[in-house]
């Protein structure tokens, strides 16, 4: 799967949430799952932020878009990115 990420953090930016997606140092030394992705606020604010962490990149942008899509018929237009 490869993912349009700049494409995508600006579609999701523009319903009014805001994205984060970082690659942290510290929790690849300790084997954890070093990529984390975050979308909160706009639509999200009354269910909440969708988070997930992962050890690769295109694991943890496909699970939070899935968790993202979970969240009703306004997030369905992910599919397209999942579909990729």
């Amino acid at each position: 799967m490869s993912i349009d990420i700049p494409s995508l953090m600006e579609d999701l930016a523009g319903t009014g949430a805001s994205v984060l997606l970082k690659c942290d140092g510290e929790r690849i030394e300790q084997n954890l799952g070093a990529w984390t992705f975050v979308v909160t606020g706009g639509p999200l604010a009354e269910g909440g932020p969708v988070r997930r962490d992962d050890s690769t990149l295109n694991a943890c942008l496909a699970y939070g878009l899935r968790l993202l899509r979970e969240r009703g018929e306004e997030w369905h237009w992910v599919d397209r990115y999942l579909a990729g």
